[in-house]
């Protein structure tokens, strides 16, 4: 098993650091911005590496902003689904 290269450990830091803050986990952008990267692919091909090796870094896929529904911003989902409420089934 190799080690993480400099910028594999500083997403995986930005990947954690961001979950620790805010409760949910970076889009591919949000990572990018946090390592200083302009391109989304390359961090995904980071992510891509780093699961050959062991750490695994989830994303999210889009960003952060309130839900149509319910209003909250940055739930994770089954709080955002409790907030939400049922799904409306019309019978006829």
């Amino acid at each position: 098993m190799s080690e993480l290269s400099g910028q594999q450990e500083r997403i995986l830091r930005a990947a954690r650091g961001f979950v620790a803050e805010r409760g949910v986990h970076p889009t591919m952008r949000e990572l990018a911005d946090a390592v200083g990267l302009s391109s989304t692919s390359t961090v995904a091909y980071h992510l891509r590496r780093m699961r050959e090796v062991g750490p695994v870094v989830e994303t999210r896929g889009r960003s952060l902003r309130p839900c149509p529904l319910c209003g909250a911003e940055a739930l994770p989902a089954e709080d955002h689904f409790e907030r939400a409420g049922p799904a409306s089934t019309e019978e006829e």
